[in-house]
């Protein structure tokens, strides 16, 4: 199941003496086009603890490491950006939660502006809304 939620995509890089240029092409690579950009540095304590209705997410670690779990309900991973030569997208309705060195600085592209209707906060109604997009195989509204 998170295999169609979530996937690391390879960044394309170029390097030469001059040092490295990676390249993400939103609307090829990622599947959307972003209406937001936002970072997050100096974290001391998790994050994430939410899921999107209708928002999708490209993750890169521009330095240090990033731990996202990722849960769709009834499968959880969790993955580890530590290389901005990987992003990792995660589709509507994916449970997160990050845990970061303190070091780390990720940048995350949205496809939508923030809407905080939009979140879903309380992972027993986030199960329960995946459970039944599982057994009505539609998207949650």
């Amino acid at each position: 199941m998170l295999d169609h939620l979530v996937r690391i995509l390879p960044v394309t890089t170029i390097k030469d003496e001059r040092g490295a240029l990676g390249i993400v092409e939103l609307a090829r690579s990622c599947g959307f086009s972003a209406s937001r950009f936002y970072f997050l540095y100096d974290v001391r304590k998790p994050r994430g603890g939410h899921a999107h209705r209708r928002l999708r997410q490209c993750f890169i670690a521009f330095a240090g490491r990033a731990e996202i779990t990722v849960d769709s309900g009834s499968e959880r991973r969790t993955i580890v950006l530590d290389s901005p030569e990987q992003a990792l997208i995660i589709n509507p309705m994916v449970w997160r939660d990050l845990d970061m060195t303190p070091d780390t600085v990720l940048g995350v592209l949205a496809s939508e502006p923030y809407d905080e209707a939009e979140y879903i906060r309380d992972y027993e109604t986030f199960t329960a809304l995946a459970l039944e997009r599982i057994g009505n195989d539609c998207p949650v509204r």
